[in-house]
């Protein structure tokens, strides 16, 4: 019995995508611009060493300051986000870790109020449609989500069985998690295994070491794979899908 007969595989429209947050604005605005400029209706990404400010007596809807110094609040030093639209516009969860130059500021739940001191570059995965799914015959996806019946398999296991179903060449598999509220303060991982955040080939590490956080409508998922075939009609996808 292979492990796709006992896995709900859907297929998802999508693609992995490199981008650039505007800086200066709110990060949740910022993300927000991003989420729509793209066309997703979800997102994961991956950012890395951001400058962050906190301009006293701005509003956090307040414009872009005509004349703005640049006085540096603290780093960002990573950040693995879920973004997902809303009624209400936009849904924000997500793991970091992040220093304030006051360290009395500082605290586990990182405040999406405060603005990036400069433009930052993201890499990650977006979902166009979030609730149509590909009809099982379609030999084309570039994503899918999968849940196993069966007890859960290891990635290793999980890829093969289910690239292979898809009829996919190759593919990169990232576990899924439940998400939780805000952006939370986490420690203790090797950052250079993080998903979406640089080349790990040749690196050893574990498919759930940096689980991405999945919002209650996308779920039940344990699973996220993206396409990798070398024979995908996107190529502009295929190479950054190399590069998660």
């Amino acid at each position: 019995m292979t492990i796709a007969s006992d896995m709900g595989i859907r297929r998802m429209e999508g693609r992995p995508f490199e981008d650039i947050l505007d800086g200066y604005f709110p990060l949740h605005e910022s993300i927000l611009q991003l989420l729509q400029r793209q066309g997703f209706s979800a997102m994961w990404i991956t950012l890395l060493h951001a400058p962050f400010m906190k301009i006293e007596g701005l509003p956090e809807d307040a414009p872009v300051p005509l004349h703005l110094r640049k006085i540096y609040s603290g780093m960002i030093d990573h950040m693995l986000l879920l973004a997902f639209s809303t009624p209400d516009g936009m849904g924000l969860a997500g793991t970091g870790d992040w220093i304030f130059v006051n360290s009395w500021e500082g605290n586990d739940l990182f405040p999406d109020g405060i603005r990036l001191g400069e433009p930052a570059f993201v890499r990650g995965v977006g979902l166009i449609d979030d609730c149509n799914t590909f009809d099982e015959e379609n030999d084309f996806a570039p994503l899918a989500f999968l849940q196993p019946q069966a007890p859960s398999p290891s990635g290793d296991e999980v890829q093969l069985s289910a690239v292979h179903h898809l009829g996919w060449q190759a593919g990169k598999c990232f576990a899924l998690t439940a998400a939780e509220v805000g952006i939370r303060r986490q420690v203790g991982r090797d950052v250079q295994t993080l998903p979406f955040g640089s080349d790990h080939s040749g690196r050893e590490a574990s498919w759930d070491d940096w689980p991405l956080p999945t919002p209650g409508h996308l779920r039940p998922a344990d699973w996220l794979l993206v396409n990798a075939s070398p024979d995908q009609v996107r190529r502009e996808s295929l190479e950054v899908a190399l590069r998660l």
